[in-house]
């Protein structure tokens, strides 16, 4: 009975479904929607999209101010051109700074206060619960991975955050990027498109094993909890002691299987990475 109390029972193992694109950006939209409900929420959004704007225009101050200034010296020698150049290459480093400082203030401030927000929600909607729903097995797990999605929906923003940057600096930088070779724009693309493809199945991988870690999880958490006061006196009567560690110990070294097999999907995705960035450069550098 104790057993079954904590989740000691045999699941049915279903084949994890992938999940198509288009349902990966309506889950994406749900989550920034549900920010976004909140007042907080969109001032939120809007710091991390101004940002965006803002991160990817400083970098074009590195990349075109040297050439300008180079052509001023060997063509132009215009000092005050030169000495407006130089005076922007030097202070925008300080500029990037300390906008990004103060915006990161902001922007961490408000995350925990809509950290707070939501698992304050969150807990109120699980104390309104009926307990026979709440004690099922399948409840606990699904409740242990929505609280622990709950606590990634910030994080979801930033994310976004990061992919407007992106799109601004491939909208700034398409001047020069459709004055390649076509050869080399269709290994660019190979490359991204190479890259989007593993990073998703990577995904996958480590969705499923944070599925099949988050079952043992509970059993682990459910065998540490007998050596509490609460089960002292079974743990004795019945001499349960050796086999209860040993239940924990195979638990443990699964966790450890789970974490090295999820350690080892990003490694691979790294190293793939760092060779199709490899091949991408050795392409641009040739022509």
């Amino acid at each position: 009975m104790m057993f079954y109390q904590y989740g000691f029972h045999i699941h049915n193992q279903e084949k994890p479904k992938s999940q198509s694109f288009r349902k990966t950006l309506k889950s994406t939209m749900y989550v920034l929607g549900f920010v976004a409900k909140e007042k907080r929420g969109k001032l939120y959004m809007l710091l991390h999209a101004l940002m965006a704007l803002l991160n990817s225009v400083f970098p074009l101050c590195y990349t075109f101010a040297p050439g300008l200034i180079i052509n001023e010296l060997t063509d132009g020698r215009r000092i005050n051109m030169i000495v407006l150049y130089v005076a922007v290459l030097a202070v925008t480093p300080v500029i990037s700074q300390s906008v990004n400082m103060a915006a990161n203030y902001q922007m961490q401030k408000i995350q925990l206060e809509l950290t707070t927000k939501f698992n304050a929600d969150f807990y109120a909607h699980i104390a309104s619960m009926d307990y026979e729903t709440l004690e099922k097995p399948d409840i606990q797990i699904m409740k242990e991975r929505a609280g622990n999605t709950l606590n990634q929906f910030i994080g979801a923003v930033p994310g976004f955050g990061s992919l407007l940057s992106g799109i601004f600096s491939l909208c700034a930088m398409s001047s020069i990027i459709f004055t390649l070779n076509p050869y080399v724009i269709v290994l660019i693309v190979i490359v991204v498109a190479a890259n989007a493809l593993i990073t998703k199945q990577s995904n996958q991988k480590n969705y499923q094993i944070g599925q099949e870690a988050s079952k043992n999880w509970r059993r682990r958490w459910a065998i540490t909890n007998m050596f509490s006061d609460y089960y002292a006196k079974e743990l004795r009567l019945f001499n349960l002691k050796s086999f209860v560690i040993d239940m924990f110990t195979a638990h443990e070294k699964k966790a450890n299987k789970l974490n090295l097999k999820s350690a080892m999907v990003w490694q691979k995705l790294s190293l793939f990475n760092s060779a199709a960035n490899c091949i991408q450069q050795i392409g641009i550098y040739a022509y």
